[in-house]
């Protein structure tokens, strides 16, 4: 999640450079208000670079997800499987679980 916030936060801040930056608002007039594209041009943008973050950070939670996490059913297997349970014990929490 930080992540996500330190990419946000180069993206937000690049927008503000681009804009303000390269001559402040006399270059926005030079070029037309919003770049030439009109008020559709940044609402693309917001939409592009939105579904972008979104992918990043779909990305880093399937990469960082725990692979060795077992299900509660797995464990419970493995301990009965160990002898720590009886049978009876495995069917009651068997039927808890499930």
């Amino acid at each position: 999640m930080k992540k996500t916030i330190f990419i946000l936060f180069l993206l937000v801040s690049s927008f503000i450079y681009a804009d303000f930056g390269r001559g402040g608002f006399g270059y926005m007039m030079r070029h037309g208000f919003f770049g030439g594209m009109g008020i559709f041009g940044y609402v693309l943008m917001i939409l592009f670079w939105g579904v972008i973050i979104w992918l990043i950070y779909l990305f880093i939670k399937k990469t960082t997800n725990n692979k060795n996490s077992k299900s509660a059913f797995d464990i419970l297997k493995e301990r009965y499987t160990k002898g720590e349970i009886t049978k009876e014990q495995f069917i009651q929490m068997k039927k808890d679980i499930l």
